[in-house]
């Protein structure tokens, strides 16, 4: 490993600590380099700016949900039969659920909403191809709607799974297992894809 990949590393990996930690506008970037171990000018080498450096480390912490909303498309893809709307909607709450458990997954939960509803370019570049991906297969699962209103629903499923992240879901509801909350909220997703056309 180069010295400059060693660089990038620690500071991505003390960035993510601290976004999660204490929030984006309360790290400064002289807190990073300090838990990093690097100087000032090594963030602007690496990533240009302290908010290119966010978007790094959000492309990051997101990457192993992405990673598994492809394998569940994959692995429903390879069954015999289309998917229904409810297993594309599963497929594509389960790995956001499972990301945000742990230990930390309350500050992952937070730290993923806030950078997908800000929607910079270079989250919108990591997350497009597995988002055109559920978009392909909803147009398969649901041709009685126009692209237009499949748009809006698929948002609006984004959109469920942004408040979940903030908390709006789940805070009456202590003690829900990983996977029921995954099957709850992807049959409420599922009810509104496939509802009759507005």
């Amino acid at each position: 490993m180069t010295r400059t990949t060693t660089t990038r590393e620690r500071l991505l990996s003390a960035a993510e600590r601290l976004f999660l930690e204490r929030g984006f506008h309360a790290t400064s970037t002289r807190d990073i380099t300090e838990a990093a171990g690097a100087n000032l000018a090594a963030v602007n080498y690496h990533f240009r700016s302290k908010r290119e450096l966010m978007d790094a480390v959000a492309e990051r912490v997101i990457r192993p949900a992405l990673l598994g909303q492809a394998e569940e498309l994959d692995r429903l893809r390879a069954r015999p039969g289309a998917p229904t709307v409810l297993e594309i909607a599963r497929a594509y709450v389960g790995p956001f659920v499972r990301l945000t458990e742990g230990e930390r997954g309350d500050q992952i939960a937070r730290f993923v909403s806030r950078v997908m509803s800000e929607g910079t370019e270079p989250v919108r570049r990591a997350t497009g191809p597995v988002e055109d991906r559920f978009r392909a297969e909803l147009a398969r699962a649901l041709p009685g709607l126009s692209a237009e209103e499949r748009e809006l629903r698929f948002r609006a499923m984004v959109g469920v799974l942004l408040m979940y992240g903030l908390g709006l879901l789940t805070q009456h509801a202590p003690g829900t297992s990983p996977e029921q909350l995954t099957e709850q909220i992807a049959a409420f997703c599922a009810g509104g894809l496939a509802s009759p056309p507005a």
